[in-house]
């Protein structure tokens, strides 16, 4: 048996299940449970995105529909006015410019309009 600085680190250990036969063993199969449970919840998204190079799937048209507009295969439509890092989000630039400049308001250049750029898929 181990010996340990406290009881304490005792009670962590036992609790910890090194105790336990083939408890790595059983800690990877329900690690592995756990990954076959979010993968079939990952299939649950019925609503694939209309463009074929695409793979992405959603759990609803609205969601799959928001990125076709906005995002798939879009470019870029925000750029950060100190440094030119782009984003498709006008607020992760806002979050960029006070993080990274320490600015409390942001240089945001819109590159274009959503109207300029059209969509094959909807």
């Amino acid at each position: 048996m181990s010996e340990f600085a406290s009881k304490r680190l005792l009670e962590t250990h036992v609790k910890s299940g090194c105790w336990v036969p083939n408890y790595q063993e059983q800690q990877m199969q329900q690690e592995s449970q756990w990954l076959n449970f979010f993968q079939e919840k990952e299939l649950e998204k019925r609503f694939p995105c209309t463009n074929t190079s695409c793979s992405k799937a959603f759990k609803n048209e609205h969601t799959r529909y928001t990125h076709v507009k906005y995002h798939c295969e879009k470019p870029q439509r925000y750029q950060c006015g100190h440094c030119g890092k782009k984003s498709h989000i006008k607020h992760n630039l806002m979050l960029h410019s006070y993080k990274k400049h320490k600015l409390s308001s942001a240089d945001i250049r819109e590159l274009y309009s959503y109207k300029a750029v059209k969509s094959n898929y909807f």
